[in-house]
């Protein structure tokens, strides 16, 4: 019984960890210059760092860096559509201590 219990409490604790990994989307604007790259939801206002496991967040800061040199300004700003997962609290050296860090699994620009 007790070996039972053992078992069942390491399964739970191992699906508690997992409850971040639902993919959402969100909405908000995304800010790109030298010392940030940032992802503020609209409705919640979080602050996201963003990374993915492929070149998806490299070719938008490549598409970013093209907007600064246009813009001929020190920063850039999108509208952005994205489906990620929140990965909890950023620790990056930029970081504020409210930010998080988001997986991004597909995005979509809305407006520049």
């Amino acid at each position: 019984m007790i070996k039972k219990l053992a078992v069942l409490s390491i399964i739970g604790l191992l699906f508690s960890n997992c409850t971040n990994t639902k993919i959402k989307k969100y909405e908000g604007i995304y800010t790109f210059g030298h010392e940030i790259r940032i992802f503020q939801d609209k409705d919640s206002e979080i602050n996201y760092w963003l990374y993915s496991d492929d070149e998806k967040v490299e070719i938008l800061n490549n598409y970013m860096k093209d907007l600064v040199e246009k813009e001929e300004g020190n920063y850039s700003e999108v509208e952005l559509e994205i489906e990620g997962i929140d990965e909890g609290k950023a620790t990056n050296g930029f970081a504020e201590s409210n930010d998080k860090k988001m997986k991004v699994i597909k995005y979509k620009i809305i407006k520049k």
